[in-house]
């Protein structure tokens, strides 16, 4: 009986809600555990950032995923260096989709997160073959559900042209 109190205070305590509040008073001991530390409002979308290349006569390439999805294979368990890059560039698009929430569109465009990205896009462009005979590229933000496929993927933003190699005053104001 004892057991089975337990277990449903515990199922109770992870529901959202108010509900641990108040099993938390009657805890004096702090019994019933809380496993929503590490994930109180887990993430239900996958970011993606994708670009393509622009020409001066108005053609465009397909747009490419810049971070498809990998296999994960048993190596991945001990050593993903890759995975730090995923994760700090979606962070930066986290952070830019919060301030395009709260500015004006036009001055999305000086905000450090874009800044970024708009950098890291540009430098991509270099390297990446199908990128890489562009006069300027452009990249987008878009969501999904990954598996779910019962919700359709969304476009959250769409980023201004971008040169792929920088004017030769901006260079020198910058070195």
């Amino acid at each position: 009986m004892a057991f089975g109190a337990h277990l449903a205070a515990t199922v109770f305590t992870q529901l959202p809600g108010n509900g641990f509040g108040r099993v938390r008073e009657v805890d004096l001991f702090a019994l019933v555990p809380s496993w929503r530390f590490f994930a109180p409002k887990p993430a239900t979308t996958d970011y993606h950032l994708f670009a393509r290349g622009l020409d001066a006569g108005g053609s465009t390439t397909s747009w490419i995923d810049l971070h498809p999805p990998v296999d994960r294979t048993l190596r991945h368990a001990v050593w993903f260096p890759e995975h730090r890059v995923q994760k700090a560039v979606f962070d930066v698009m986290t952070d830019l989709l919060s301030v395009f929430r709260s500015v004006d569109g036009l001055s999305v465009n000086e905000q450090p997160p874009y800044r970024v990205l708009e950098g890291y896009v540009r430098r991509l462009a270099d390297v990446r073959p199908e990128l890489a005979a562009s006069d300027d590229v452009q990249f987008c933000i878009a969501t999904s559900t990954g598996f779910d496929e019962s919700i359709d993927p969304a476009v959250l933003f769409v980023s201004r042209r971008i040169l792929v190699t920088e004017p030769a005053d901006s260079a020198a104001v910058s070195a």
